[in-house]
């Protein structure tokens, strides 16, 4: 394994220990992730429990390390505390393990605790405590991850968790964040990024490419609408060629890519493919040698000459998806609104799940106590208060009688 990218970070007994156990460099804890290190008996134990049993939850509050990859703190984890920023921003994918590997902004990607979801670190540059919130959202937002809005807290920390098929790319992309993007919590990109354009100019200088389909989006039947906007994300397939491969990941990279053009692509001929093939091994650190990029080659042949069928991967999540015709400024305006309507819908989902499920230990219901139960600020709370007077009410005098 190649130490190129080698930030610290903090240490923490457990998830209810604030207090800094050591810090160590990230490659150490990702080599613990993925050998499971002195805790690999208990993260199985945990895993095949299950999330939401009392042993799971015992085990990973408890008894498993955590770390805090988005800084690094003196003494104590809380944000006055905050040493230095680690030049990584942690996002927590739930729900869901798939992920695009050729993304070229992923550093390391590895499975949850309870194998439910994923961990995802992304180097950043221009991040400060100040802007980190609206830093997490504009990172998560432009690479299409679909990420859990309520784990932005600068201070967080995550178990260490076991996957053997951890994925590391010490050659990843750093984001670049400036603030001038607009605040919202939808994870769709509204723009084409400069990556995507500068890939496809390099194919621009041959004819042959110019056509060339990068997704399949535009085989979803909009019924004539402008946008669609799902209840859930939507997998699509999406090709695209890095701008780096790097050594250890070229042979899969290449296949890979080379599959989904082809399955988004019919009618590419063998010549259009080997072709590409070369373009790929271009971007390649080192490039594949002679011999091996012509066994690619052959091995690419011997599956044409079979008819091999070439079905497109589902690697590309959407929640929004627009027609061809829709510019770049209705998509902004259309996202905006589509945030804005789904980020309130989510809060008063979680006010109204908070007071279902309300413990009468909890004592009297106030917006304080709603706020921090669901993760949103009082000011949030207070803006729908209204909605849930009656409720709030009823719940109140129960504990008065």
């Amino acid at each position: 394994m190649i130490d190129k990218y080698n930030t610290k970070v903090s240490m923490f007994q457990c998830c209810k220990s604030p207090v800094v156990l050591k810090e160590v460099p990230v490659i150490k804890i990702l080599n613990e992730i993925k050998t499971g290190g002195d805790n690999l008996d208990l993260l199985q134990k945990a895993r095949q429990q299950g999330k939401g049993s009392c042993i799971y939850d015992k085990i990973k509050t408890q008894k498993l390390n955590t770390f805090s990859p988005n800084a690094s703190f003196s003494r104590k984890r809380k944000a006055s505390r905050i040493k230095n920023l680690t030049g990584l921003v942690y996002l927590d994918i739930d729900g869901c393990t798939e992920i695009d590997y050729q993304n070229p902004y992923i550093f390391a990607t590895w499975l949850s605790l309870s194998a439910t979801g994923r961990g995802v670190l992304i180097k950043i540059k221009g991040v400060t405590e100040d802007n980190f919130s609206s830093a997490y959202t504009s990172i998560a937002r432009e690479i299409g991850l679909d990420v859990d809005p309520n784990c932005k807290d600068i201070t967080r920390q995550v178990v260490i968790s076991y996957d053997p098929e951890i994925y590391i790319n010490h050659g990843s992309k750093a984001y670049h964040y400036k603030e001038v993007e607009p605040q919202d919590e939808l994870n769709i990109p509204l723009t084409v990024s400069k990556k995507r354009k500068k890939e496809k100019c390099d194919l621009k200088g041959d004819k042959l490419f110019d056509n060339i389909r990068w997704d399949n989006i535009e085989d979803y039947d909009l019924k004539g609408e402008d946008f669609v906007i799902f209840d859930e994300n939507q997998y699509f397939s999406k090709a695209y060629i890095p701008e780096t491969i790097e050594e250890g990941k070229r042979n899969s990279t290449i296949n890979s890519t080379i599959h989904q053009l082809k399955a988004l692509n019919p009618e590419l001929s063998p010549t259009d493919l080997y072709r590409l093939i070369n373009i790929l091994n271009s971007r390649c650190s080192p490039p594949l040698p002679y011999s091996e990029i012509e066994e690619v080659k052959r091995k690419l042949s011997e599956k044409l000459e079979e008819n091999d069928q070439f079905e497109p991967l589902p690697n590309y999540r959407r929640r929004v998806i627009f027609a061809k015709g829709i510019n770049k400024r209705d998509r902004q305006k259309i996202g905006a609104q589509v945030s804005g309507e789904i980020k309130v819908n989510t809060t008063l989902n979680k006010i109204q799940e908070c007071l279902d499920d309300w413990d009468l230990y909890k004592g009297r219901v106030t917006n304080n106590k709603i706020a921090k139960a669901i993760g949103r600020s009082k000011k949030t709370v207070d803006k729908y208060s209204a909605r849930f007077k009656l409720q709030k009410k009823i719940i109140n005098e129960n504990l008065r009688s």
